[in-house]
Formats: structure tokens, sequence, C-alpha cells
């Protein structure tokens, strides 16, 4: 009975070796998959703070552009100013020079009238339409750099938009939260 008795706690023992190691076992793969869980995690991480730092350096970009076309925006209407009122002189400049050659009785080559109650008077500094066509070339210039830095603004625009969309989206993956696509507001408002 006493051998039998023996074999009876050497066999518990056995279990109780059996299922400790199956528990010991058990809690190293648990704990390589939580190791290997956080190596994917800090990966995500250093991934999110790199992206976070393209989107910082993306904004300051587009600060720099903004101010840039709004110096533009300055230079084109002042270019703007300038190139009417020239151009409005040399308009009066030239209604000048055809009134110089009315004579009473004679019709005007603009309007056919032959009185000539109030004739343009000539002006004593005559812009030169050489001068006329660099201030509208400067003008045309000023325009299409307006044009193309609101162009580079919008792209940035844009591309901040979705890289900040793809950092958000990442960083849900962080947060154990569900990854889903965003579906834009405009599909919403179709259902």
């Amino acid at each position: 009975w006493e051998r039998t008795e023996q074999k009876r706690r050497q066999a518990a023992q056995t279990r109780q070796d059996r299922e400790t190691l199956r528990d010991a076992a058990l809690r190293e793969s648990r704990a390589r998959q939580e190791e290997l869980a956080l190596a994917g995690e800090e990966e995500l991480l250093q991934r999110l703070r790199e992206q976070l730092q393209a989107l910082k350096e993306r904004e300051r970009q587009l600060v720099k552009i903004r101010s840039a076309y709004e110096l533009a925006c300055t230079s084109r209407d002042e270019r703007r100013r300038s190139y009417q009122q020239l151009e409005q002189r040399f308009l009066d400049a030239q209604a000048g020079l055809l009134a110089g050659r009315l004579a009473d009785g004679e019709p005007c080559p603009v309007c056919g009238s032959v009185h000539h109650p109030a004739p343009a008077a000539l002006l004593k500094r005559v812009p030169e339409k050489a001068e006329l066509d660099r201030q509208k070339e400067a003008l045309t210039e000023a325009e299409n750099r307006v044009q193309q830095l609101s162009a580079q603004a919008g792209h940035i625009q844009d591309l901040l938009k979705q890289e900040s969309g793809k950092l958000r989206q990442e960083s849900r993956g962080l947060r154990g939260e569900d990854v889903k696509e965003e579906r834009p507001a405009e599909e919403e408002l179709t259902k």
C-alpha cells in the first residue's frame, strides 16, 4: 500500500510539474508575443515621430509661401496702380496730340464733330510707349508670380491634409483603436 501511495504522490507531483512547465511555457510565449508587439509599437512610434516632423516642416513651408504670396500681392497691386496711372497719362497725351491738330470747322478724326469746345491739353511729360510696355510686362510678371505662389500654397495645403490624415490613421493603431478607412464628407452626405 505504501508503494501505491508513493507512486500516486509521484504521479501527482509529475502532473503538477507538467502543469508548472506548461504554465511557464505559456508565460514565456506570451512574453515573446508582448515583446514583439512592443517592438512593433516602438517602430510605429518612431515612424509617427518622423511623419510628425515632416508635417511640421510642411507647415513651415506653407507659412513661408503664404508670406511670399502676400508680398507678391502687394507688389502686384502697386505695379497695377503704377501701370494704370501711366496708361492714363499716355492716353491723355494721345488725346492732347490729336487735339493739337484740330482746326475750327474741320471734323475731329476721333468723333467727327466740327465743333471743338474743350480740346484736350498737351501734357508736358508724355510717357513713351516703350515705358508703358515695360510696365505692362512687369505687371504681367507680378501677376504670374502671384498665381504661381497661390498654386504652390494650394498644393502644400493638399499635401498637409493628406499627410495629417495618414498620421491620424496610423496613430489610431498605436492607441489600439480599430483602423478603418475614413470616408470623405461628401460620401457621408450622400447616404
